[in-house]
């Protein structure tokens, strides 16, 4: 193994017998549990991101037993439940009703920061308001797609920045991206 200063452990060998005897046992267990890709996690157990971080616990339990899935399925709910990720799902939801309600769920659809947060900080239960608090800022809002590199933009036939749904220019600064990574499908009719 390399250290983070450059620096090798060398108190592992690869021909250890202990290695040996632990590869042995991987392998025969990935022989007998087969492809793990016939398991999934429920549906209704977590939210897209949180999926991505679960889905291969749950597919190795779900090798061992379907008791030690169930087990695991339990176990972890009480961790599902995350503020910021709250706070940013409830976010990234509202922009997604946002850009719908104002048709611009298209390439090249661009809203202008201002626009967005006027929506935004009409939703006086949003989490970003607190007893002090005024709302969502341009910096907050700024500060919290930066995350998932997302950037504000200016076209070039408007002056005003914002964001694009799908940017012309750069498809990986779009928040089409980040809706589809990070939210439920829509149950649009």
């Amino acid at each position: 193994m390399e250290r983070r200063n450059g620096k090798v452990d060398s108190s592992l060998k690869a021909d250890d017998p202990v290695l040996i005897e632990r590869r042995r046992r991987l392998a025969r267990w990935d022989a007998d549990a087969g492809d793990l890709r016939r398991f999934h996690l429920p549906d209704d157990v977590a939210s897209m991101r949180q999926r991505d971080n679960w889905e291969v616990f749950y597919r190795v339990a779900s090798a061992i037993d379907s008791s030690v899935a169930e087990e695991l399925v339990k176990k972890v709910i009480p961790l599902f439940v995350d503020e910021e990720q709250d706070f940013d799902t409830y976010l990234l939801d509202s922009l997604r009703k946002l850009y719908r309600k104002q048709n611009l769920l298209i390439k090249g659809g661009h809203m202008a920061s201002e626009t967005i947060l006027i929506s935004l900080n009409n939703d006086k239960e949003a989490p970003w308001y607190s007893k002090e608090s005024k709302g969502i800022t341009r910096e907050k809002l700024a500060s919290r797609l930066r995350r998932y590199k997302i950037k504000s933009t200016r076209p070039d036939h408007n002056k005003t920045r914002g964001y694009f749904y799908i940017d012309p220019k750069d498809p990986r600064n779009s928040l089409k991206r980040l809706f589809g990574a990070y939210l439920p499908p829509e149950n649009t009719p």
